[in-house]
């Protein structure tokens, strides 16, 4: 009878345990497939936990009507965006001459590259050239053209899903303390870590810029967008110029004060001031960051890079929230649940 009741329980245990397992295959397949709808859905929620605090602040400071308070919002974000693109054209426009003329930098940078060779090993110049003369730029601007397209359709549908949120926000979020403390972190976590890629940013721009290497402003943009990527983000900021400081400098002094410069900076942002900026906001551990980064980057590739940490974080709010998931919190933060 004993045996016949242990087993039961294990073949219990088993059906839940695959019950688990099956629930979240189906999730993953789930958010893979609606990753068109999914995305600019979270980035709206992100958006508006942004607008919300600020439409708010200005309706009761300003003592107006919330109809007023969102349109001086929207204004704001219409004049930014202006901003945003009139400062990005430059930009685009080095990196299109930069890829029309990549044969010419490829061919420099092989010469510089046999000086720097052990006699008697030679680089078969013609050999790489003509595979690299293969290679056409314009379907690679022709590519970044259609996903412009596709961004600009994301953002698109990001504003609808926004503005909706927005004008039908009858203050729920005031009403709930964990979607209240969901906002909040939201916005604290996108606040400063956008001031810190800013920063960042700064400093390429600066350093970059000091030396004459071409495309700084487009590695400085780089740098902002790519800081809000953990871990891998920063790392990919620092190499992306250095083929360039390479083909301005070869292996002379500016080129490791440049490279040495450059990692020692982004690795006091991300891993000096950021950690004490954004600690209490996250609470996450780096091993954590770095699975939840590969995780959500293989249902969501890209934007699920960018949307990692906050997505995580709020997965731990919530988790915190609920007694039977209170373990999973801990165990995201770091910190081993006990049986006290």
């Amino acid at each position: 009878m004993l045996k016949s009741t242990e087993s039961l329980l294990t073949a219990a245990r088993t059906t839940q345990i695959c019950l688990v397992i099956l629930t979240i295959l189906a999730l993953l397949g789930a958010l893979s497939y609606t990753k068109p709808v999914l995305v600019p859905l979270v980035f709206a929620i992100f958006t508006y936990a942004i607008f919300a605090p600020i439409i708010y602040w200005i309706q009761v400071h300003l003592k107006v009507h919330r109809l007023i308070a969102v349109s001086v919002a929207f204004a704001g974000v219409i004049s930014l965006s202006t901003v945003l693109v009139i400062v990005a054209l430059p930009a685009v426009q080095q990196l299109i001459l930069a890829l029309t003329n990549y044969d010419y930098y490829v061919a420099n940078i092989l010469s510089s590259i046999q000086n720097y060779l052990p006699e008697g090993i030679v680089v078969d110049k013609a050999f790489i050239m003509e595979h690299t003369k293969a290679i056409d730029p314009t379907l690679y601007i022709t590519t970044v053209t259609q996903h412009s397209f596709i961004l600009v359709g994301n953002l698109f549908l990001v504003i609808i899903y926004t503005a909706f949120m927005i004008v039908g926000d009858q203050g729920a979020q005031l009403k709930s303390k964990m979607l209240r403390t969901i906002l909040i972190k939201i916005f604290e976590y996108t606040v400063k870590k956008l001031f810190l890629a800013l920063a960042s940013g700064l400093i390429f721009l600066v350093i970059l810029s000091s030396f004459k290497v071409n495309m700084s402003f487009v590695f400085a943009i780089g740098a902002v967008v790519l800081n809000f990527i953990p871990t891998i983000g920063p790392i990919l900021a620092v190499a992306l110029p250095m083929p360039i400081v390479f083909y301005a400098y070869d292996l002379h002094w500016q080129f490791f004060f440049i490279l040495s410069t450059l990692s020692v900076l982004q690795f006091i942002i991300g891993n000096i001031i950021e950690p004490r900026v954004l600690g209490d906001i996250m609470d996450l551990h780096p091993i954590t960051v770095l699975i939840c980064l590969v995780f959500w980057a293989l249902i969501w590739g890209v934007s699920g890079m960018f949307l990692a940490v906050p997505l995580t974080t709020v997965m731990k709010i919530i988790f915190e929230r609920i007694e039977a998931t209170r373990p999973f919190a801990e165990v995201l933060a770091g910190r081993l649940p006990t049986n006290d």
